[in-house]
């Protein structure tokens, strides 16, 4: 079974669990991924997809084309909000979207955190990976699959603020170091 499948139908499972919906009544769970067009995002949206229908939930995935645009994100919260979803999985592109998040919970709708926390509500359930580790995979695979003399790796960070993908960039650049490359 694919990691994203499994993340999420251990994510609707907990979301069943939460809102005590019947699987017949063919309700709603967005998903709003941080961005769109990427691997990541559209992976995470075909294993959410699935697994709603293996669970007899209509997911909706939606997410902002740009990762930076932290509006667009609160507007897809009011949509979802207005559909009468019963769920929603979040991956938050901004601490903003605390209150959004508060709204939701009060009016009863269960929010599970993908790929990243709110750290303002460390109590809502939270999946992810261990990007550390992720970064260090990538870093071992590229380093297979240099010749001994390729000593040179650089590396383009992405914004600091993206707690996750810094993690992953600390364990690639960590492992490329403890195997003697140098990095630019």
């Amino acid at each position: 079974m694919q990691p994203i499948l499994t993340f999420f139908l251990t994510c609707l499972s907990l979301m069943m669990l939460f809102t005590h919906t019947a699987v017949a009544e063919q309700q709603c769970i967005g998903v709003i991924s941080a961005g769109s067009g990427e691997k990541f995002w559209n992976t995470l949206a075909e294993g959410a997809i699935e697994a709603g229908e293996k669970y007899g939930y209509q997911v909706i995935p939606r997410g902002p084309k740009l990762e930076a645009n932290y509006i667009a994100q609160a507007e897809i919260i009011k949509y979802f909000e207005a559909r009468g979803c019963v769920g929603l999985v979040l991956a938050p592109n901004t601490p903003t979207l605390h209150n959004d998040v508060i709204r939701l919970q009060k009016k009863g709708i269960t929010v599970v955190f993908a790929d990243r926390p709110l750290k303002s509500l460390p109590e809502i359930a939270l999946f992810t990976t261990d990007n550390f580790t992720a970064g260090k995979l990538a870093a071992e695979k590229l380093i297979a699959q240099l010749s001994p003399e390729q000593n040179n790796i650089a590396v383009f960070r992405l914004e600091a603020s993206v707690e996750t993908t810094t993690q992953r960039e600390d364990g690639f650049i960590r492992t490329i170091l403890e195997h003697g490359k140098t990095l630019y």
